[in-house]
């Protein structure tokens, strides 16, 4: 989210600021911390990216009014981890641009996750941060 607004930090950035760490861009799996929506979206305000957060994923039709107002959407997905230990682990994606078919455009900035079109209701959406600003 901070490229897209021309600010100079990587997602990792915020994980280590928010959860006290050093390791989150050199070594990912270092940081085993819940995505916290109480700490993400305060880290990314400080940053200069003034937010809101919905306890919910959001409808495709307001996601479009988000990208045409020219606000990406950033969007709390449940890893999909299966065993006991990692249910409730979750990571934030970008949702960067929408279809008429219900398809959304997800930039996901994990090591080697890439990017590409998933359909809306496939995602297992926890929480989003919407209306970004500076």
């Amino acid at each position: 989210m901070g490229h897209y607004f021309g600010k100079d930090y990587r997602q990792c950035d915020a994980i280590n600021k928010c959860f006290n760490g050093t390791t989150a861009c050199e070594d990912p799996a270092s940081i085993d911390v819940p995505l916290s929506p109480e700490k993400i979206g305060p880290q990314l305000a400080s940053w200069g990216l003034h937010n809101s957060y919905y306890n919910q994923g959001l409808p495709r039709q307001y996601i479009s009014e988000e990208i045409e107002a020219k606000r990406p959407v950033m969007a709390m997905v449940a890893l999909g981890l299966s065993d006991a230990t990692n249910s409730g682990v979750y990571h934030a994606v970008i949702i960067a641009g929408y279809s008429d078919n219900g398809m959304v455009y997800k930039v996901d900035p994990w090591f080697g996750a890439g990017s590409g079109w998933v359909l809306c209701s496939d995602m297992d959406w926890e929480g989003s941060w919407a209306q970004f600003h500076l």
